[in-house]
Order: C-alpha cells, then structure tokens, then sequence
C-alpha cells in the first residue's frame, strides 16, 4: 500500500527534481533482499533490524481498527475491543501488530488469533472493502475511504505501532549518486507526510 497510496502519487516531484535518474520500481511479496543484483533499495515495514543492512525510518502512522459496514449487518458496531475477536479478523503478512493493539487495549488473547494472513497490502484492503473481514489500517492511507463511508473505524482512538516503514539498503550503496538523490528526496517527502494534519 505504500507504494500505490503514496509513493506513486509522488513520483512525479521526483522526476521534476531529478530528470536525468531513471528508477524501475519492483513490487515484491518476498522478504527484505539484495542478492539479485538488481535491487538498490527497498520501501519495507518493520522494526528497523535488518543485519547487515542500512535502515533509516522513513514514515510511522496511526493505526486503527477498520471495516465494512456491511461486515456488520444488523450486529451494529463493536463497543469494547474485546468485540472484535467475535469478527474474521485479517492480518497484514503476520499476527504481531493485531496482538500489539489488543495487548495495548488489556485483550487476553494467548498470544494467538483466528483469522486470515495476507502478505498483499492492496488484497487486504480489497479484502476489507468487500466486508471479508476487519484489519488495522494505516490511517493516511486510506483516508479517501473512511471518508466515503466505504470503511468505518468502530473506535476513535488511535494506537501507534511499534513497527513502520524504513527504508533499507546495504553498506556503500549511498556512494552512487543516484541512490543518493533518491534517498533524500524521500525522506523529505517522508518529513512532509509527518507534519500534515491527518483529518478526522
């Protein structure tokens, strides 16, 4: 999702302030790799621990819980957190921010949860949209949706999780001016995203 609801709608400033760089950007499912010879940086969520690996932050939102309102039928909306575990839940590639946001709300959950793994960030928002299930959502991201009513966030508070966006590369890549101009024209446009109001 980072790279079609934000990166993308971003290209275009880095073309006017770069014009002689050329970038071929590859969408991957697999983990953080650099052995193919063809991969110079990465846009990946984690911790930021990566070994051997450069990693810098790039880009932290809010989460929140988000559904369909079709999901919900005539149930009407969860009242507690606790709620949510009677709902599919869907997990973006693992269960750790799912089991972080219930830690944080005081929900026992054994340290495992039901429901559905989804590597694919734009599959599981297709996945939300259709009422297949609830996820966590990152807020900036889908901002237009939960605008439109096509999503609906059952709770009004927000959490941070501990994991975010870094972007990674290995040791000597930033000797290349390429990758350098690419790299700080990024994380400026990461430095903008933080400072805009996020709206309700």
């Amino acid at each position: 999702m980072i790279g079609s609801q934000w990166l993308s709608k971003r290209l275009f400033s880095f073309w006017q302030r770069f014009p002689e760089t050329g970038l071929h950007l590859q969408y991957s499912l697999g983990g953080v790799e650099f052995s193919d010879g063809q991969t110079d940086l990465m846009l990946a969520w984690g911790d930021g621990r990566w070994p051997g690996l450069m990693s810098e932050s790039l880009l932290q939102f809010e989460t929140s819980p988000i559904l369909s309102p079709t999901l919900l039928g005539d149930q009407g909306r969860p009242e507690q957190p606790s709620d949510l575990l009677t709902l599919p839940l869907l997990h973006w590639k693992d269960q750790f921010d799912w089991l972080e946001w219930f830690a944080a709300k005081g929900v026992e959950t054994g340290g495992r949860l039901p429901g559905v793994v989804i590597d694919d960030s734009s599959v599981l928002l297709r996945a939300v949209l259709s009422g297949q299930g609830v996820s966590l959502g990152l807020l900036p991201l889908i901002q237009s949706e939960l605008q439109s009513g096509q999503l609906i966030r059952p709770f009004t508070e927000t959490f941070t999780p501990s994991r975010s966006y870094h972007l990674i590369y290995p040791p000597g890549a930033m000797q290349q001016p390429q990758l350098r101009a690419f790299r700080e024209w990024i994380l400026e446009e990461a430095g903008s995203t933080r400072s805009l109001p996020m709206g309700d």
